[in-house]
């Protein structure tokens, strides 16, 4: 039945294979994982949505140590939702920093940040700054702790500084975006010319 489900699934045109996604797994492996996974759209033998898992994963779900994806886990995590020890995304969670509009973490930063370092526009912390700061030591528009003063001022990441560095912060996620896209796109270009 397997043979014969993927004869079928070999004869569909290219514009129906390209809705059911791509996936590529690298033969090099890593501790038993590929050392590069990419999966997008449903596998079309379970009917399931592709999970890219592998030392660097890229896809519409990924898991890894270097994770891309619309929702992403891994040590260093990048995606519209991402978890990890470091992540970067729309909402982030991260052990140790977050970055994204909405972070969780030990330090995050982001436009609402809770952590124990807090930074952004709405910060909830430990150490909290930014346009409005709640916790023991805040230092925002609506209180002035002291000891956040002190600590915000030798601090390598507070408010000033973020705001600061927000254009490069707006160039690496213009890169890396970029750099989806274009394997994205590649993939899409070397499947279409296989088809």
């Amino acid at each position: 039945m397997k043979t014969e489900v993927e004869t079928i699934v070999g004869k569909l045109p290219p514009d129906v294979l390209r809705r059911f996604g791509y996936e590529y797994r690298s033969k090099t492996t890593v501790f038993g994982w590929p050392l590069v996974h990419i999966a997008t759209g449903i596998d079309p033998m379970t009917g399931k949505k592709r999970i890219a898992k592998g030392i660097i994963a890229v896809g519409d779900m990924a898991i890894g140590v270097l994770a891309f994806g619309g929702a992403s886990i891994g040590v260093f995590s990048i995606g519209g939702a991402a978890i990890g020890l470091f992540s970067f995304g729309g909402l982030s969670i991260g052990l140790l920093i977050a970055l994204g509009g909405g972070a969780i973490g030990g330090l995050a930063v982001g436009g609402g940040a809770i952590g124990v370092i807090a930074v952004g526009g709405g910060a909830v912390g430990y150490y909290a700054t930014g346009g409005g700061a709640w916790g023991v030591h805040p230092l925002g528009g609506n209180q002035q702790d002291p000891a956040a003063e002190a600590f915000f001022t030798s601090f390598p990441v507070n408010a000033e500084r973020v705001l600061g560095y927000f254009g490069y912060l707006g160039i690496a996620i213009a890169v890396v975006t970029c750099i989806y896209t274009l394997v994205y796109f590649g993939i899409e270009w070397a499947r279409s010319r296989k088809g």
